[in-house]
């Protein structure tokens, strides 16, 4: 492989004019080229390409260039823009980011490749970040650096463009919104491919307002029917039950106030310190860890949950009257 070979980086876009300069300056500061980046747009009504357009005109050229990609297909989603993307790609190195992700390494690319030499396909270190300094980024940055004090393990994003092309093409299905990452990785784990890992460390940036907080969570719900139905075969209720069952603390989240009330209502005041004993227990980790012993952190990550459980089962309902309606 050539020291210098071509890296295409793919990244859906939908409404991302917040987050997609953070990702191209990013980029821009990589030590490596040559780059070609290949935004496809999902038909953003915002700002999102006119703040591409913006990079396209400062920093496209023959080391690094920035074209717009338009998504087309039936079954519009991240996975479908990203096999559009592919199929437009030139290079034999291939990159599925984020527009909410960012590069945290200079040499992020450069690691990625000189892995990418001794395997066909590499994952990083995804570590969620604040995009914006407030309570409710901060609050979901140390509740994910409890849980995974050193971010997570992600496999989803750099590959040899001729493994994709011979046994995952197109790598992903577009019909499915949540978890078109895990059917592509199942599917090579299955052919005997794994991954070598790199510490190249990838930002995920987490939402920084409670609109893009329950929009996300709500189109995992929403679309996580799809992946159940159409991967594993099950049936519309056997979907519903998969959902619940692997999401389990979005219900346990949704029992305490429940069982606040109940309580309440049968000892009084007794009864809501019970409720609270409960959840102390059943957050002790977050209790002891937590680098910050503030309140106001606390309060917001319990809050948080709440908005997320209930944005899931939202997303849930709607998925389950649109595939119930398909099936009629």
């Amino acid at each position: 492989m050539c020291a210098k070979e071509l890296v295409s980086i793919v990244i859906p876009t939908l409404n991302e004019e917040e987050n997609i300069g953070r990702l191209l300056e990013s980029i821009i500061m990589q030590d490596y080229r040559p780059i070609e980046v290949i935004i496809v747009d999902g038909g953003s009504t915002d700002d999102t390409l006119k703040v591409i357009n913006h990079f396209i005109e400062g920093f496209s050229g023959e080391s690094l260039a920035i074209r717009v990609l338009s998504e087309y297909g039936e079954c519009r989603s991240p996975a479908n823009a990203k096999n559009i993307g592919f199929l437009s790609a030139k290079g034999k190195l291939c990159l599925f980011i984020d527009a909410d992700y960012v590069l945290l390494e200079h040499s992020f690319i450069s690691k990625v490749i000189d892995a990418l030499r001794k395997s066909p396909w590499v994952s990083v270190r995804l570590i969620p970040v604040q995009g914006k300094n407030n309570l409710l980024s901060l609050a979901q940055v140390i509740q994910n650096r409890i849980w995974a004090p050193e971010g997570y393990v992600d496999e989803r994003r750099c590959f040899r463009r001729e493994l994709l092309e011979k046994y995952a093409n197109p790598p992903f299905n577009p019909c499915l919104g949540v978890g078109e990452d895990a059917d592509l990785i199942s599917r090579l784990r299955r052919l005997g491919f794994n991954p070598i890992f790199v510490d190249a460390k990838l930002g995920d940036v987490v939402p920084h307002d409670l609109r893009r907080f329950a929009k996300r969570f709500e189109w995992y719900g929403r679309t996580s029917l799809r992946f159940y139905i159409r991967i594993h075969g099950l049936s519309l209720p056997e979907a519903v039950i998969a959902s619940l069952r692997n999401n389990i603390g979005v219900w346990i989240t949704l029992v305490y106030p429940l069982l606040a009330v109940l309580l309440y209502l049968a000892l009084g005041i007794s009864g809501l310190l019970i409720v609270l004993l409960l959840y102390v227990a059943s957050r002790i980790r977050l209790f002891v860890k937590m680098p910050m012993k503030s309140i106001k952190v606390l309060a917001t990550i319990s809050f948080l949950d709440l908005i997320r459980s209930v944005a899931y089962l939202y997303g849930l309902l709607r998925g389950f009257v649109v595939a119930k309606v398909s099936r009629d």
